[in-house]
């Protein structure tokens, strides 16, 4: 059943054929000596438009009788009782997908209906049946709804009827028209226009039983052409040196004359020594058949050549058809070098002869969406085939060029022949393209073919991971395939499934860890710091599972996740006496992209009930670098709405102090390295004591992490560093376990002498 509604079908393909059909046309009376048409389609307006357009209409003197079924069942019902149906015009998809193909089975194998002609028709091209299914089904024609007008669907009705009656003129010569389907389905067995063409000269050599000297050539447009310009496709017999060549390299006038002949009279033409009959394809162009003959042909020869004659030129255009389905699937149309599924199949080819000494390759444009994005896609389009081209020209012929994405190119050969320094090399001059002179690099992954457990996609696999490891550590470099790597990705996947399991799953979970003031050991504040238990009971380490999330998009839900619980929790110990405590969350990049992620901060501050001054959220300084415009935005919403921002891993990154007086934080923490160098010994305490400098000049706070030992802390607070978190004061714990260790009673640490 179509899966549009007669409603939706675009306007053209039912008006064109009662545009088409002129005024005051009606149907033709059944009468004995009528062809019967049947018309097989779900959709009544159809069958409105063949019988409008096709009424009046005669071919042979005798009109047409319309039979109209509306499904594939009621068609078979109405074949089963009217035993000379000369055409049936058969939707593809009706109750179902492929209800018309298998509709083609039972008319030929169990109604055996072998001289009825079958054309389908389709009003979606998607549907269309592709090389197999026309090779392995006995239709006639196949015609999309949108091109038949009028005048195509009386060529085609006129075509059929005439194959029809031929065939039922000579079905008292069996063995002959046993030949010509045995011919038909061989024909349609060829793959590309030169073998087609040398088939139906050695078909049509068995249909007449003579030897197959002959040619079939091609030519003529729009303009014309002559004859003696007409392209030798295929040939047989002492014709064969001769393909490829033109009409007029034969020198032979004889042939030039008998093919002007034949396409004055587009009709079998008979001579004494040779028959010739011309075809005129949908694309304009002109086909033409001669065979050379020994003996003149009887009555039934002659009819078996015209029938064989019209099954040549539905085959021309199956075969037209083909290769242009065959150019879409293996050829890039950008580019014209082979596209993806092409190179996979070059590659198993070689596997199939050895794998030692070959190598495949992916090379990738580096930031070519920023030149497309600035110079539109059409110079983009440009410069891409002109990569192609230089690829293809400056690399040997052993070497396969292919595209086989946005901005990347397959190459595959001999490892000799692609060595990548050389390869990288060749983006050292410009790409001239339009008026532009474009400067490019490239990054490559490469894969022995060896180490390669498949084939031709195990390689692509292997050349891609590659390719994205040479990315990460360094563009404009190549980078070689090891088994490591897809151990790693592996990894990295199996780890990404089972963590988004987690979410639901209620594995993931938030430890805390005490932030104490230096001053007087009050703990003011915890940080929450996610840890994931998984379904076997261990711990995956964060440093192991958070980039996984980051890399596969999960840090988002994650990150939500981890806001509303820590909230709740201080609710919870509000409401367990727990009074006062701040609660610090970490956030990522990805969260502050999300355009309502302060929205959603004030939301869950707004439904947990809690003071947000005691939600601080903390961020990277890369982080606070990477996207200003969006960091600074978003900062300033959150000051807004009263939650406190500090920056994590300061010192690590380098940040540029005037941005940084810019942002809207509260405080800096040190990170742990500069705190581990804290010792007294050394007096290796510059970094961490300028950055509590410039944290105080700044009007911020500042909080240590990481310390672990009585004289990091003492060195901290004679630098005048307000807080500190750290194995010292207590590890990350449970929120059950932090509620008892803040009910323990402690010692304050000793005053701090007066400087």
């Amino acid at each position: 059943m179509s899966s549009q509604s007669p409603t939706q079908r675009p306007a053209d393909e039912l008006i064109a054929l009662v545009d088409d059909a002129g005024p005051g046309s009606e149907a033709a009376a059944p009468g004995p000596q009528a062809w019967n048409v049947l018309v097989i389609d779900d959709e009544r307006e159809v069958h409105q438009a063949t019988t409008f357009a096709l009424s009046g209409f005669r071919v042979a003197g005798r009109p047409l009788n319309f039979i109209h079924a509306y499904s594939a069942r009621e068609g078979r019902e109405l074949l089963a009782a009217q035993p000379d149906v000369a055409v049936v015009l058969l939707d593809v998809v009706m109750e179902t997908e492929d209800a018309g193909l298998k509709l083609v089975r039972v008319i030929r194998d169990e109604l055996g209906r072998r001289a009825t002609r079958i054309v389908l028709r389709t009003g979606q091209p998607g549907y269309a049946p592709e090389l197999e299914v026309i090779q392995q089904y006995d239709i006639n024609d196949y015609k999309t709804k949108s091109e038949l007008t009028r005048t195509r669907l009386a060529t085609t009705i006129t075509s059929a009827i005439r194959s029809y009656d031929q065939i039922c003129t000579v079905e008292a010569s069996r063995a002959g028209l046993s030949r010509i389907v045995s011919a038909a389905a061989d024909l349609f067995g060829c793959h590309g226009t030169p073998d087609f063409s040398a088939g139906v000269l050695l078909q049509l050599a068995r249909l007449i039983g003579q030897p197959a000297d002959g040619l079939v050539c091609a030519g003529g447009d729009a303009k014309g052409a002559h004859a003696s310009e007409y392209a030798i496709m295929g040939a047989a017999g002492r014709y064969s040196p001769h393909v490829g060549r033109v009409i007029a390299d034969l020198g032979d006038a004889r042939v030039e004359a008998a093919l002007r002949r034949a396409l004055a009279a587009r009709s079998l033409v008979v001579e004494p020594d040779h028959i010739v009959f011309a075809l005129r394809s949908h694309a304009g162009r002109d086909v033409v058949v001669l065979a050379e003959t020994h003996e003149a042909l009887d009555a039934t020869q002659r009819q078996l050549v015209e029938v064989f004659a019209s099954n040549v030129a539905v085959g021309f255009e199956n075969v037209s058809l083909f290769e242009r389905l065959t150019d879409f699937a293996y050829v890039d149309q950008l580019s014209r070098l082979p596209n993806r599924n092409r190179f996979v199949a070059l590659i198993d080819d070689q596997v199939k002869i050895r794998r030692e000494g070959y190598i495949a390759g992916i090379l990738d444009l580096d930031n070519f969406s920023e030149t497309n994005d600035a110079l539109g896609h059409e110079v983009g389009d440009q410069l891409l085939g002109a990569v192609g081209a230089r690829l293809r020209a400056a690399l040997p012929d052993a070497v396969v060029v292919a595209r086989v994405s946005g901005d990347s190119y397959g190459l595959f050969g001999p490892e000799p022949a692609l060595d990548p320094a050389r390869i990288l090399g060749l983006f050292a001059d410009p790409v001239a393209v339009s008026q532009y002179q474009l400067h490019l690099s490239a990054t490559l992954g490469l894969a022995r073919l060896e180490d390669c457990d498949g084939a031709g996609a195990d390689a692509l696999k292997n050349a891609s991971l590659a390719l994205k490891r040479a990315k990460a550590r360094e563009r404009g470099r190549a980078f070689y395939y090891r088994r490591e790597i897809e151990i790693e990705t592996r990894e990295r996947v199996r780890l990404a499934h089972a963590l988004r399991r987690s979410i639901d799953g209620q594995e993931l979970m938030l430890y805390y860890q005490p932030q104490l003031d230096l001053r007087d050991g009050r703990t003011v504040g915890v940080e929450a710091l996610l840890r994931w238990k998984a379904a076997d009971g261990r711990f995956v380490p964060p440093d192991k599972f958070i980039p996984v999330a980051e890399q596969s998009g999960l840090i988002r839900p994650i990150g939500d996740w981890a806001l509303r619980t820590a909230c709740r929790q201080l609710k919870d110990w509000e409401a367990a006496g727990l009074t006062g405590l701040r609660v610090a969350v970490n956030v990522s990049l990805e969260q502050f992209r999300d355009d309502r992620f302060a929205d959603k901060v004030g939301e869950v501050v707004a439904q947990q009930g809690i003071d947000p001054r005691l939600l601080e959220l903390e961020i990277t300084e890369s982080m606070a670098m990477d996207e200003v415009d969006i960091v600074m935005a978003t900062l300033e919403r959150l000051s807004r709405i009263g939650v406190g921002v500090a920056i994590d891993d300061f010192g690590t990154g380098f940040s540029s102090l005037g941005y940084l007086q810019q942002l809207a934080v509260d405080r800096l923490k040190i990170d742990r390295r500069f705190v581990n160098e804290l010792d007294a010994a050394t007096g290796r305490a510059s970094i961490a004591e300028t950055i509590v400098k410039l944290g105080h000049n700044l009007g911020l706070e500042i909080i240590a992490e990481g310390v672990e030992t009585e004289s990091q802390a003492a060195r901290l607070r004679e630098m005048g560093c307000e807080l500190a978190q750290g194995f010292l004061y207590q590890r990350p714990v449970d929120a059950k376990a932090l509620l008892a260790w803040m009910r323990e009673p402690r010692t304050p640490p000793a005053p701090q002498a007066p400087k």
